[in-house]
């Protein structure tokens, strides 16, 4: 396989009417914190907090998404057969609100291989948002609208862009061999959730 053949795309693991309610709920928390810029904050949701009522259907779909993900790549081809790969994943997930002007520079999920390229005010990584102590070896990216303009998901080497729509889910290995990031909001605003599983 070529190194983008491990970057998947999956329509609707979500449906529209939860990503609407979704949004709605965290339109109304007071909680997101400026990461890049001011016009792109993020919050985590866990079990605990303001948005634990959204945490667990989100939690189905990040695993059911997972299974798809081995599955396509035929990892098991590779590894000990019927072993549960990336199951382990951080109670907190990370939600990403793009306003218009917001973009997320190149980086890499895995907290020892960041490198990110443009400073950053107050992200704390993988280790924060997915497991503590650990690295994400897998990141999913659930879509939930899709009524903005610009704001494309990019691998930066080698270069693609991908058109992603409501409801659907981006699956990519974390690591150092996968830089990524989000181009700017031209209109419009633009809600995800990732989730890091080891």
């Amino acid at each position: 396989m070529e190194l983008l053949d491990y970057v998947q795309y999956f329509p609707k693991v979500l449906d529209d009417a939860y990503c609407d309610y979704a949004i709605s709920e965290m339109n109304n928390c007071d909680k997101f914190t400026n990461v890049f810029n001011n016009n792109y904050d993020c919050y985590g949701i866990d079990k605990k907090n303001e948005l634990r009522h959204i945490y667990f259907p989100i939690i189905d779909s990040i695993l059911s998404t997972k299974d798809k993900y081995l599955e396509r790549i035929d990892i098991h081809q590779r590894n000990t057969e019927g072993v549960d790969f990336f199951q382990e994943f951080g109670e907190r997930l990370r939600v990403q609100h793009h306003r218009k002007g917001g973009k997320t520079p190149t980086h890499v999920d895995n907290s020892i291989t960041r490198n990110i390229k443009e400073p950053i005010k107050n992200d704390k990584g993988s280790n924060y948002y997915g497991l503590p102590g650990t690295d994400a070896k897998i990141t999913i990216v659930l879509y939930l609208n899709d009524d903005y303009e610009g704001g494309k998901f990019f691998m930066d080497t080698p270069y693609k862009e991908y058109t992603t729509e409501k409801g659907s889910a981006l699956v990519m290995p974390s690591g150092f061999m996968y830089p990524h990031g989000v181009k700017e909001i031209i209109e419009g605003e633009r809600w995800s959730i990732s989730a890091f599983l080891r």
